[in-house]
């Protein structure tokens, strides 16, 4: 089974500040696209299509490609732990569980 490509939340400010930074380092611009090529972030530096990369741009990438990943990954995760942190109790009030009903009330609404 092929895992199904998803789109890349846009860029938190923590991981902006990462490509921005890394922008300066390089001296260049920096985009971070998602596995569907679309933008995630980008710095505020002009493009130099005919300047290739040398020693310590490339040394410089490493460290900031390796760290952009877990950031999106945690980011990614907090998201969808807030999203079932919202559901769950929304879920409660229309399920058959009657502990889960109780808890879910609020503290104004609880059966007599």
């Amino acid at each position: 089974m092929t895992a199904r490509l998803r789109r890349a939340r846009p860029g938190s400010p923590e991981l902006q500040a990462l490509v921005d930074e890394l922008a300066d380092r390089l001296g260049r611009s920096v985009a971070v696209d998602d596995p569907l090529a679309r933008k995630v972030c980008t710095s505020r530096h002009m493009v130099v299509p005919e300047k290739k990369p040398g020693e310590e741009e490339t040394a410089a990438i490493a460290p900031a490609a390796d760290a952009m990943p877990t950031r999106m990954y945690g980011e990614h995760s907090a998201a969808d732990t807030r999203k079932t942190d919202e559901r769950d109790p929304a879920l409660a009030l229309v399920g058959a569980d009657v502990a889960a009903l109780t808890a879910a009330q609020p503290s104004t609404c609880r059966p007599c």
